[in-house]
């Protein structure tokens, strides 16, 4: 399919119906009185061709001059074709399978279009050319390795599945281009969408440092009509701990304005609160739902809208019951440093443990009579009253951190 880098020049076409009128205009003549007409018949045959419609009959330079002016319109047009073409001695294909190629602009998904270009390229493999398949997700993954056999090269390409997460191109191409190094005659041919590729195949671009050249064939439309969420959290308010919050993002990725749109939230598949909303193209929403009461399970968003991608109009978050949070604090005796603690989380669990002293010689007769030796300690006077009793040496049962030292000059 044929697509314009400056379509705007197309516009120039309109000094077509320009040209033909000044072959059409009739030219103004004076007029004067002569005593015959013998000697003016060739003019009087050029005043016939200069009526409207005659000066097309038997002229040449008009379509001539047509022509001419159409391959320069073109020209400034800059006219390109984005799709397979025939494929090289190695190929390394990357697939993109990211969530964007989930969108149906192209009447099916891109990512079912980009797996026919690839068949395509499958079968117009030179004779004993081979070819190596690469899935570029989050992390990139080898599919089938260098192999001429193209119907292992099929099967592969078939029970490829796009997944819900986004892509890593950069690293898909540096995969390929370290495996391509030593393979003569090789090339890299990317299919993707193109979603947060910007400057990737730029020359000025070293990040991605290729070796082989890098050939796109791109999927789906400039523009498509899709609204997603973005970003979904859940948490506390800050000006009340004890209140629950669920924090959602939107964005409208059309060119149109998106009106009546439902937010919805669920808690394990029971509705919550529903919100209407109004997207301008291109605008970013931020959602706060508050003062709500959820139970361990799942949160889930919704956004009801028929667009181009579905797999963004749904977003999950998973609540699980948060355990205490188990502090032991060493400490002599500290009160403000105890209430900083407590304060700082409702799951905090605090524990106190005040260390206790013992001389040398007492670690020492720990040490000879280890089988014999109790430790007794009492703790939690202020509350309630325990005690544990250890058995053993000093050096053993405990941590023990020298404290005193003996000098000498």
């Amino acid at each position: 399919m044929m697509n314009f880098l400056k379509p705007t020049s197309l516009y120039l076409l309109f000094l077509i119906p320009l040209l033909l009128l000044l072959y059409v205009l009739k030219l103004r003549r004076k007029t004067y009185i002569v005593s015959s007409s013998l000697l003016w018949e060739h003019a009087i045959e050029d005043m016939k061709a200069n009526t409207p419609f005659q000066r097309f009959r038997r002229n040449l330079l008009l379509p001539l001059q047509i022509i001419f002016l159409v391959l320069a319109i073109l020209a400034l047009a800059r006219p390109f074709w984005r799709g397979a073409a025939s494929v090289s001695q190695n190929v390394i294909l990357i697939i993109d399978g990211s969530a964007s190629m989930k969108a149906t602009d192209l009447g099916k998904t891109r990512f079912e279009a980009a797996k026919s270009a690839a068949a395509k390229m499958v079968d117009d493999l030179s004779d004993g050319g081979r070819m190596m398949i690469v899935e570029a997700v989050s992390s990139p993954r080898i599919i089938s390795d260098f192999t001429s056999d193209r119907l292992q090269l099929r099967n592969a390409i078939s029970k490829m599945r796009p997944v819900d997460s986004p892509t890593d191109l950069n690293r898909a191409i540096q995969l390929a281009s370290s495996l391509a190094k030593n393979e003569r005659n090789s090339e890299i041919i990317l299919l993707s969408d193109g979603a947060g590729r910007s400057n990737l195949l730029n020359p000025a671009n070293t990040s991605v440092n290729a070796i082989s050249p890098v050939r796109f064939v791109g999927f789906g439309k400039e523009t498509v009509d899709n609204v997603g969420i973005t970003v979904l959290e859940i948490g506390q308010s800050l000006s009340d701990s004890s209140e629950k919050q669920v924090f959602i993002a939107l964005q409208n990725f059309s060119d149109v304005e998106k009106q009546s749109l439902l937010l919805e939230l669920y808690n394990n598949e029971n509705l919550m609160a529903v919100r209407e909303l109004n997207l301008l193209p291109g605008e970013r929403r931020s959602v706060i739902f508050d003062s709500l009461e959820y139970a361990e399970g799942s949160i889930k968003a919704v956004l009801d809208v028929d667009d181009d991608l579905d797999v963004d109009n749904y977003a999950y978050h998973i609540i699980t019951e948060q355990s205490g949070l188990k502090t032991l604090l060493v400490s002599a005796g500290n009160q403000f440093l105890e209430e900083v603690i407590k304060t700082a989380s409702a799951r905090v669990q605090l524990s106190k443990e005040t260390p206790f002293f013992f001389t040398r010689n007492e670690l020492r007769f720990s040490i000879d009579h280890s089988s014999d030796y109790h430790l007794y300690r009492v703790f939690n006077l202020e509350e309630q009253a325990k005690m544990f009793i250890k058995k053993g040496d000093l050096k053993s049962i405990c941590y023990s951190v020298p404290m005193t030292y003996k000098g000498y000059f």
